[in-house]
């Protein structure tokens, strides 16, 4: 199972408060992401997905 971006909000407050940006993404097919099967793990296409989180800071 893993941790959806909701989850993270008290964490990511605290940082945005001390300074940092802050991104939180749900992987695809996890949470309120786009993608099908829903809930599989596709640890190869999560490398793209947080590359583009990355991107987007960017």
């Amino acid at each position: 199972m893993h941790m959806v971006k909701e989850a993270l909000r008290p964490h990511a407050d605290y940082l945005v408060r001390a300074g940092y940006a802050v991104l939180a993404i749900d992987y695809r097919s996890i949470g309120s992401s786009a993608g099908v099967p829903r809930g599989q793990v596709f640890a190869d296409r999560y490398v793209e997905d947080f590359r583009n989180g990355a991107s987007y800071l960017e």
